[in-house]
Order: structure tokens, then C-alpha cells, then sequence
């Protein structure tokens, strides 16, 4: 009974980390997707029609930074970020391990302090709204935070493997 019990844990791990990376994606594709319709329905009012959309541009901004967010947890899932690999396959097997353990603590600790920070800033604007589409500023600036977790979540999720439901091994 014990052993099914770990096993479903294990199942449920591995079911939430699907879906978080089936969300991740989505929003990638789907926030993508719409700043490509964006900017193209921008450029024929601008070009074509003579004015522009005012409110597209801000638009367009806070799906690119949901974007840029999302897309960097997606990276840290598939472990295609950019490292100092170079740097440590050619120190000493001690000095890179030394160095593995400062970039982690050091990713870790800018990631929650991005959270907290951004976190900070979003309760801040919470009685304020955006100028041109009167969207509240605590739901844009929360893209932040947001993508923050998901990024610390990825991340924490290679450090430890199989504790999240899936291997280090990149996908």
C-alpha cells in the first residue's frame, strides 16, 4: 500500500509538471501568435488606412514580456539558456564545482528577489490602471512575479530531477 501511495505521488507529480509545461507552451505559442496578428493589423492601419491604433503598442508590449517570461521558464525546462560550459569544462573539477553551486545560489537568489521585488511593485499598482486600454497596472506588472515562479519552478525542478516528476536530463 505504501509503495502505491508513493506511486501515485509520483504519477501526480509528473501529471501537474505536464500540465504546467502544456501551459507554458500555450502561452508561448498563443502570446506569440497574437503579437504577430498585432503588429500586422498595426502596420496596415498605420501604412494603408493613414492612422494607427494607439492602444496596440501597449498591448503588444505587455504580451511581449508575458512572452519573454514564459518563454524563459519554457528554455530553463529544455535546458537551452546559455551557460559558461566552456568556462567549466576547462577548470579543474573542483573549481567547477565551486562555480556550480555560485551560479546556483546566485540564480536562486535573483530569481526570488525578481519575485519579491515585482511582487512588491505589482500590490503597489493596484489602484492604478494602464493609459491607453484602462487594463489594471497589478495584472500587467504581475506578469512579472508570474513568470518568475515559473522560471524558479524550472529551475529548482533540474536542480532536483526526479523529486518534481521528470529527470535532469534535458527533454
Amino acid at each position: 500500500m505504501a509503495s502505491r501511495s508513493a506511486n501515485g505521488r509520483m504519477t501526480t507529480a509528473r501529471l501537474a509538471d505536464g500540465v504546467i509545461h502544456m501551459f507554458e507552451s500555450a502561452v508561448c505559442i498563443a502570446s506569440l501568435a497574437a503579437i504577430v496578428v498585432l503588429v500586422l493589423v498595426q502596420v496596415f492601419y498605420r501604412y494603408i488606412l493613414s492612422s494607427g491604433i494607439l492602444w496596440l503598442n501597449e498591448v503588444v508590449i505587455n504580451l511581449m514580456i508575458l512572452l519573454v517570461l514564459v518563454g524563459a521558464a519554457l528554455a530553463t525546462r529544455h535546458a537551452v539558456h546559455t551557460d559558461l560550459r566552456m568556462l567549466l569544462d576547462n577548470t579543474p573539477p573542483r573549481i567547477a564545482a565551486i562555480l556550480r553551486v555560485i551560479g546556483v545560489v546566485a540564480t536562486i537568489g535573483f530569481l526570488v528577489a525578481m519575485i519579491w521585488s515585482s511582487t512588491t511593485y505589482a500590490w503597489e499598482s493596484r489602484r492604478l490602471t494602464a493609459t491607453m486600454t484602462g487594463m489594471p497596472l497589478w495584472l500587467v506588472y504581475g506578469i512579472m512575479p508570474f513568470g518568475g515562479v515559473l522560471i524558479l519552478y524550472e529551475f529548482l525542478a533540474k536542480l532536483f530531477g526526479g523529486s518534481f516528476g521528470r529527470s535532469i536530463e534535458p527533454s
